[in-house]
């Protein structure tokens, strides 16, 4: 009886601890061949053997078949279900042999959305593929990627792409609110490119500073540190950059941000007494559902030496609630 009690016992704690085994399973992840997708308007619907790799079923031809005059538009759909909306690594696995004068090309649609240009190479024959990558934003449920030949070139055999499979790798979720540490973002011509342990509250994993290098000619380039925030809800957001500024007089601390691309915003930065003292410098911006590209930079017309530069500690973005209508009395 105490076995049986015993055995009961271990298959209820088992049970209990599947949801949690659940919830810490490997990123979202998968690939599926190109000869198993959705494809139409090919000049050869067959899948042809040259050297895929990913399986003994062959790779598909993206080059459209002849309508007319001109190309139909060709197109393989891969259909993509996730249950967690986020960014997502895509690779597309490709064979494109180079020929002089010409261009490889393919672009990837998610979602009936625009296009994206994928980085094709040409290679030294059919039977040598290459990955290409992009980041792309995926909705929770069903998402179709569609690969389509390039608007403006006929794609004829010397420009088409052979496609072994599209593959789809969870990178982070949608979060309407959140931070991202100015060291976990993307960072480039900057003066010193290692963290700077100068008081940062956020983190033990220290501080950036936006100093740009000195170029040859004795001028700053455009140092940059870039966020990529992922939101579910496209809207008015609050964008706050923690900061640190250390005061001097007659100079100017300042820099600037830029939103998917858009006219710069100028920080409101105040100088400190000292680097270990910060401060929250916060704007309202427009964000697009999906993936967004927050850029901070040293200013135009400024030469950003080391006392006009500024520590980033982190970014932070927050939606602003809609006003609610005044009701009539």
């Amino acid at each position: 009886m105490k076995k049986l009690v015993s055995l009961l016992l271990s298959a209820i704690l088992l049970l209990s601890c599947l949801p949690v085994l659940a919830e810490e399973a490997a990123p979202e992840s998968g690939s599926i061949l190109a000869v198993e997708a959705a494809y139409m308007g090919l000049s050869n619907m067959s899948a042809q053997f040259k050297g895929g790799e990913s399986s003994d079923k062959g790779c598909l031809g993206l080059q459209p078949a002849a309508e007319g005059d001109g190309f139909a538009d060709g197109y393989i759909m891969f259909p993509v279900e996730v249950t967690t909306a986020g960014a997502y690594e895509i690779t597309v696995r490709y064979a494109a042999k180079a020929k002089d004068g010409q261009t490889r090309c393919a672009d990837l649609i998610v979602n009936d959305g625009e296009r994206i240009h994928l980085p094709i190479v040409g290679q030294a024959d059919w039977n040598v593929y290459a990955d290409a990558k992009v980041t792309v934003y995926l909705a929770a449920g069903m998402n179709t990627l569609t690969l389509k030949n390039v608007e403006g070139f006929d794609n004829s055999t010397w420009k088409a792409i052979n496609v072994d499979f599209l593959a789809w790798e969870f990178i982070a979720p949608a979060a309407d609110e959140g931070r991202i540490l100015a060291v976990d973002a993307e960072y480039a011509h900057l003066n010193d490119m290692n963290p700077q342990f100068k008081g940062g509250e956020s983190s033990d994993k220290g501080v950036l500073g936006l100093q740009p290098t000195t170029r040859a000619n004795g001028k700053f380039a455009e140092s940059r540190i870039l966020f990529t925030v992922v939101v579910s809800t496209a809207g008015t957001y609050e964008i706050t950059v923690r900061y640190a500024a250390k005061a001097k007089e007659g100079q100017i601390r300042c820099c600037d941000m830029i939103v998917n691309d858009g006219e710069r915003i100028h920080l409101p930065i105040v100088g400190q007494v000292d680097w270990d003292v910060y401060m929250p410098a916060t704007v309202t911006v427009e964000l697009q559902q999906g993936l967004n590209e927050i850029k901070l930079t040293n200013v135009e017309g400024y030469d950003n030496s080391t006392y006009k530069s500024i520590n980033v500690d982190y970014l932070a973005w927050k939606p602003v609630p809609a006003e609610e209508p005044v009701a009539a009395e």
